[in-house]
């Protein structure tokens, strides 16, 4: 009887494993069941960060170190730099990148 109670434990947390893992299709995301829908990225890079009271939402997010593009892709903080850093300097007169 405890053999039959211990397979049906052990089946039921893989079931229940299978049916609540998501896994995250993006490059550099990972899924996150509880995270801050006011997340930085690449567009709010150079803004300072601003209390979020919204409450915690899940779904796949940007791994630590990296940062959501206008594209939707998951960077290194240094590419939305330089990025932003290309704009501003095609945006002046008389320059070109």
């Amino acid at each position: 009887k405890m053999q039959r109670f211990l397979v049906v434990v052990v089946l039921g947390a893989l079931m229940l494993s299978i049916a609540y893992s998501y896994e995250c299709t993006g490059k550099n995301e990972q899924y996150y069941n509880c995270s801050s829908p006011c997340r930085r990225n690449c567009t709010n890079i150079d803004q300072t960060p601003k209390s979020c009271s919204e409450p915690c939402v899940s779904g796949c997010f940007c791994k630590t170190g990296y940062l959501r593009r206008d594209d939707n892709e998951c960077v290194k903080v240094w590419e939305c730099l330089h990025v932003e850093r290309k704009r501003t300097w095609e945006a002046l007169p008389g320059t070109e990148v």
